[in-house]
């Protein structure tokens, strides 16, 4: 009798800025869930800044280093070196994108390497939709699919708050960031329901 060839497990990529690990203050959605699927055989690994927003400090085990990798059971977890702020200004703007630049720099180092396999398939995450955004690119790049899961609203959320108007540049530009990342979206995931989502199908 001949055995049967087992096919090797998917890799999932997730990227999300503000995914953390118990350690530290915040929601641990993606790390239960990556840990989760990675024990029913998938390959999952987390991209994360290094920099945690709920206490405004840096991992203790960041120092020069651009990256740390720390494995949970089958999960990988990877914090990616970002820069630091202190306000809800224009320097976590810039953690934003340096997270962004570095990660995307760092995934194909890392398969150029032969450290990572390459993606079966790729999720990007808001709370911001930089994050996404870059997550399609490189789903785009290794010609996999991309799931865009929609947690915060950009710009709706500010729309509906009042911080900015339906016809004001931020979201004009907002609106062309969500647009692109839902363009390339095999599938949506989305964590809530609110009559906001449903305006933003409009366009």
């Amino acid at each position: 009798m001949k055995e049967k060839i087992q096919n090797p497990p998917k890799t999932l990529w997730i990227f999300n800025h503000y995914a953390i690990t118990p350690q530290y203050p915040g929601g641990t959605r993606h790390f239960e869930l990556g840990r989760n699927l990675s024990n029913l055989g998938t390959r999952v690994i987390i991209f994360a800044s290094s920099f945690v927003h709920m206490n405004l400090r840096s991992i203790p085990q960041i120092k020069k280093e651009k990256y740390k990798v720390e494995q949970y059971e089958n999960l990988l977890f990877i914090w990616v070196k970002a820069l630091k702020y202190k306000n809800n200004n224009w320097k976590r703007l810039l953690n934003m994108l340096h997270y962004c630049l570095s990660t995307y720099m760092l995934a194909k180092r890392l398969v150029k390497k032969g450290v990572l396999n390459k993606p079966d398939v790729i999720v990007g995450s808001t709370v911001h939709p930089f994050a996404p955004l870059m997550a399609s690119r490189l789903a785009r790049k290794y010609r996999v699919p991309f799931l865009f899961e929609i947690r915060d609203l950009w710009p709706q959320s500010f729309i509906d708050v009042g911080i900015w108007t339906d016809s004001s540049l931020p979201s004009w530009f907002f609106k062309r960031i969500e647009k692109r990342s839902i363009s390339r979206a095999l599938k949506i995931i989305i964590l809530s329901l609110f009559k906001g989502f449903v305006h933003k199908q409009a366009y």
